[in-house]
């Protein structure tokens, strides 16, 4: 049976009421109807409300508090207003990992997603409670536990866990992701922002390991296109082709994982490797690329979409305009 906190609104995630959907943004109004008729301010200011409303809501600022904490709506007023109430009740509250990364997502929002950030300046009043958030961070109790978890590669909060010890240990994303990518490349993979602006060092370390996964000895015929890669190397596939411009800073590492990647049975995957070679002159382009090519050409349909991005930046066109490019570069106008 739930128990009576269980049943309070305030207990209740914001986002299964009704039809309430994302972006926060979109919704704020409607979020913060709920908490106000929960009897926010009054909850948490009358004393301690019990643990489930209490990670409850800890939730709930984490996915409000980008909206609430640098806009400046009237609105907003009696969430900001219960905040110092909530986090007395965090840390006065045993907190699990999931709900660690809550109060981290409550501290990015806060800086506005920078470590070193001075937080809104019509906030003052709230700079001692979000320090009392950050300090439970330096417990030896959770900060033991973070560390603890990181040892297991088989937990799929990995991602959450990173983002903890990067943000307050002064830990390496990139070492840390790497570590789980070497147990679980699939899931480690997944999120890419840890290959953005890796070091050299780093860069062959990956890349060496990539490596290690691909098969040897493919050659880029007419035919060539019959590799069912498994789940891994399609990953790793998939988030070089992506992350290519961090990745593949060598000829030799380009052209080989656009040979790789050309040998996919599967044409989008193909064709997304072929735009490996759009920055390189044709007399590097890997022998054979040009037939592959030119039947990718053939089999895709005018609109089928392709995302072209370069230095952050990019805009939509299809997968028949660019590999048209491609074979114009190699052939001339046709």
């Amino acid at each position: 049976m739930p128990s009576d906190q269980a049943k309070h609104p305030l207990a209740r995630r914001i986002t299964d009421l009704g039809l309430i959907g994302y972006p926060v943004s979109d919704n704020i109004d409607v979020f913060l109807g709920a908490l106000y008729e929960g009897q926010l301010y009054k909850t948490l200011s009358e004393g301690y409300p019990g643990q489930e409303i209490v990670l409850n809501l800890t939730r709930v600022y984490a996915e409000i508090g980008e909206v609430i904490f640098w806009g400046q709506e009237a609105s907003y007023r009696e969430a900001l207003d219960a905040f110092p109430y909530l986090t007395a009740h965090i840390v006065d509250t045993r907190l699990g990992l999931a709900d660690l990364y809550h109060v981290l997502e409550i501290l990015e929002s806060f800086f506005d997603w920078e470590p070193d950030g001075q937080g809104p300046d019509h906030l003052p009043h709230l700079n001692d409670p979000i320090r009392s958030l950050a300090g439970l961070f330096e417990q030896a109790a959770y900060k033991n536990a973070i560390y603890a978890a990181l040892a297991d590669k088989a937990r799929p909060d990995f991602s959450e866990l990173i983002s903890m010890a990067d943000w307050f240990y002064g830990e390496d994303v990139f070492d840390l992701f790497f570590s789980f990518a070497e147990a679980q490349p699939v899931r480690a993979l997944e999120p890419a922002y840890w290959l953005i602006g890796i070091n050299d060092d780093q860069r062959e370390r990956f890349i060496s390991w990539a490596r290690s996964h691909m098969p040897a000895g493919l050659l880029l015929t007419a035919a060539a296109r019959t590799q069912a890669y498994d789940e891994t190397v399609t990953q790793i596939l998939d988030r070089i082709t992506w992350k290519h411009e961090h990745t593949l800073k060598t000829v030799r590492d380009r052209v080989d994982f656009t040979v790789w990647g050309l040998c996919s049975a599967n044409k989008f995957k193909a064709a997304n490797a072929a735009y490996l070679l759009e920055e390189l002159p044709v007399s590097q382009w890997p022998e054979g690329s040009l037939s592959v090519i030119s039947g990718l050409y053939e089999d895709m349909e005018p609109n089928w979409t392709s995302f072209k991005s370069r230095n952050g930046k990019g805009a939509y066109t299809t997968h028949k305009e660019r590999l048209g490019e491609l074979l114009k570069k190699a052939n001339g106008p046709f």
